[in-house]
């Protein structure tokens, strides 16, 4: 039985490694990552459903030391300035393909037809499968930028779980609020069915109130855990309430002196006057 097990994982990792060859261009990869040996190609950019983008890390081996996100301010174009990502270890504007978005999570670029992402979040390979927020992104393959093979395929029991039965899950996330909204994209993409999806929101929300929040700082980095790109008027308006709501509920461990949102504070009102009456004639 355990020879099957294996034969069955090896099938997979074959399948897996055979579909994102075909589906990247290693020498372009090579180039851009020039000083870099491996590469990590990860998430739902691996399976069969043919992925928006490539999502592609920087490899870092087991025992190496995580470092948070350096950022730098940039400049001009029809963009604000804001913060983009660092990413020292693959190039910029000199890379044989067209910008498309930066942001401090990610360089969007777009080489012939196919749309790569690379990534600005690290951790050591495994670690960082392991930290992806929905069980059927928990996968990502190690790329040899020399040879252009794939040198190892790691994914979770719980993406196992995931091929075998078609239901994904939310398997916990640093970034929680962030997991929220990607829920609606997964059911967009008819990966979550509605019972799955409801799951997840109610799972993600609770993860979102037992954290809490540092400050208003930690929750614009929890809201853009996830590329958003930018937020429309209206959503960005629903963003700051959230956060005025979650201060004002003593979530955040260091307020800023928010005020509640009129309509809040409005419905509370009516709600405990409505309260207080009934209770004056019992």
């Amino acid at each position: 039985m355990e020879a099957t097990d294996q034969n069955i994982l090896k099938m997979i990792k074959d399948d897996i490694s055979e579909r994102i060859l075909f589906r990247i261009d290693p020498h372009y990869l090579e180039e851009v990552c020039k000083d870099e040996k491996f590469v990590v190609i990860a998430g739902n950019s691996l399976n069969k459903a043919k992925p928006h983008d490539i999502d592609v890390y920087r490899f870092l081996e087991e025992s190496a030391e995580e470092k948070p996100v350096e950022t730098e301010l940039r400049f001009g174009g029809s963009q604000p300035v804001r913060a983009v990502a660092k990413l020292d270890w693959c190039t910029g504007q000199g890379g044989p393909h067209r910008i498309v978005y930066e942001s401090a999570n990610a360089r969007t670029v777009k080489h012939d037809d196919t749309t790569y992402q690379y990534c600005a979040y690290q951790k050591p390979f495994h670690k960082l499968i392991e930290s992806f927020d929905y069980a059927h992104v928990q996968v990502g393959a190690v790329l040899d930028l020399k040879s252009h093979k794939i040198v190892e395929v790691y994914f979770t029991d719980k993406y196992v779980r995931w091929l075998l039965t078609g239901k994904s899950c939310f398997t916990g996330s640093e970034f929680p609020l962030s997991s929220l909204l990607r829920a609606e994209k997964y059911k967009r993409y008819e990966v979550l069915n509605s019972h799955e999806f409801r799951t997840c929101v109610l799972t993600a929300l609770g993860d979102v109130i037992e954290r809490g929040f540092d400050d208003y700082d930690d929750f614009k980095k929890q809201l853009e855990a996830v590329d958003l790109l930018l937020l429309e008027e209206d959503e960005s308006n629903a963003a700051y309430r959230l956060y005025a709501i979650c201060e004002n509920r003593n979530l955040v461990r260091k307020p800023r002196g928010t005020k509640l949102p009129e309509d809040v504070k409005k419905m509370e009102e009516e709600y405990w006057g409505a309260n207080s009456e009934d209770t004056e004639s019992v």
